[in-house]
């Protein structure tokens, strides 16, 4: 369902990881080459192998591994707004270990460090290094698609009824992200969802220092998701989302302690959720036909204005809201459907 900076000042060491071997992967991603005195190096720990309690989920050895080899290129950004240009770019990944154990495994936590740089003659460079180096700019928080996650408990893909953030005989249940299909972007975040992913000042591949991050969630919707499904129990509701939003819808429900049902429907529910795209015409009676009898509800979609046509009848709107997500204004329809006399 969501993660350290420095200038590298210091003289090159004469090591397998010097200032030019930097440079030189740097300067693969670049179309200007790119010397020393032009870029400012710093390195985050990304993500880790432990339980994330806000989406009760935990990267596998195999995620980790994906996330490194395909975080280079990846832009570096505030905030996961996406709407702004990137502040920097990542050039490096590697999986590497941390000097504490993972409740999880047992193990030494593992996590992925990622290298990343801006130009140093750019407007606000100044600002943002001594922000991360000053301890200001210090979480993080990495955004990602992924095709393939299975139960900690059961091993199943879908439909356990196992609930994560739940204990079941000691365990306690999440769900292993087995495959990340692409990275988006690595954000500086005010906090993270895991607490060791971090903006550090090192430039070197040995070290092990921390960056705090995690993933960044909009207090509306949270607030909003409880109160909908508050009152009905989970076996009696639906949720699908149209193309890609299927992934954050699915990581809105994580954060709230639910699995994502788009696969397992239930014969007669009391609440359909259906996550548009943007522009998108939604058929509001093929969604309300799903309802066997009375029932709620939820169209959301991104955009500044719901598809407000005519409704069919026995479907009464109940609210209409507004509320930001991923930066950017989402439109809420909640919509009642009443006994056909």
């Amino acid at each position: 369902m969501s993660k350290q900076l420095q200038r590298t000042t210091e003289p090159a060491a004469a090591s397998p990881e010097t200032m030019a071997d930097l440079l030189a992967e740097i300067n693969a991603l670049s179309p200007t080459p790119l010397g020393e005195d032009d870029v400012y190096v710093r390195s985050m720990i990304l993500c880790t192998d432990r339980v994330c309690e806000s989406d009760w989920c935990r990267f596998s050895p195999t995620a980790l591994a994906e996330i490194a080899e395909k975080i280079a290129g990846v832009s570096v950004l505030a905030g996961h707004d996406r709407r702004s240009l990137p502040v920097g770019r990542f050039f490096r990944g590697r999986v590497v270990e941390l000097p504490e154990e993972n409740p999880a495994t047992g193990r030494p936590v593992v996590a992925v460090r990622a290298w990343f740089y801006w130009l140093a003659a750019t407007s606000g460079a100044e600002d943002l290094l001594r922000n991360i180096d000053g301890g200001i700019y210090r979480a993080v928080s990495v955004s990602w698609r992924y095709e393939k996650d299975h139960c900690s408990v059961c091993g199943a893909a879908t439909g356990c009824g196992h609930t994560p953030g739940r204990t079941y005989g000691g365990q306690l249940c999440h769900r292993v992200i087995d495959h990340v299909d692409e990275v988006l972007e690595g954000s500086l975040v005010y906090k993270g969802a895991d607490s060791a992913a971090q903006v550090g000042r090192q430039r070197d591949a040995h070290s092990s220092r921390r960056v705090g991050g995690g993933f960044s969630w909009d207090r509306a919707w949270i607030a909003f998701m409880a109160r909908a499904l508050a009152d009905l129990p989970l076996e009696s509701c639906t949720f699908r989302a149209a193309g890609v939003l299927a992934r954050e819808t699915e990581a809105i429900l994580h954060n709230l302690g639910w699995r994502f049902l788009a696969r397992t429907c239930p014969a007669s529910p009391r609440l359909v959720w259906y996550t548009a795209a943007e522009g998108e015409t939604v058929d509001f009676a093929r969604l309300a036909a799903e309802l066997a009898g009375p029932g709620r509800l939820i169209v959301a979609g991104p955009g500044g204005r719901a598809p407000l046509a005519a409704l069919p009848r026995g479907l009464r709107l109940s609210r209409l809201l507004a509320l930001p997500f991923w930066n950017r204004p989402w439109w809420v329809l909640e919509l009642e459907k009443e006994a056909v006399a």
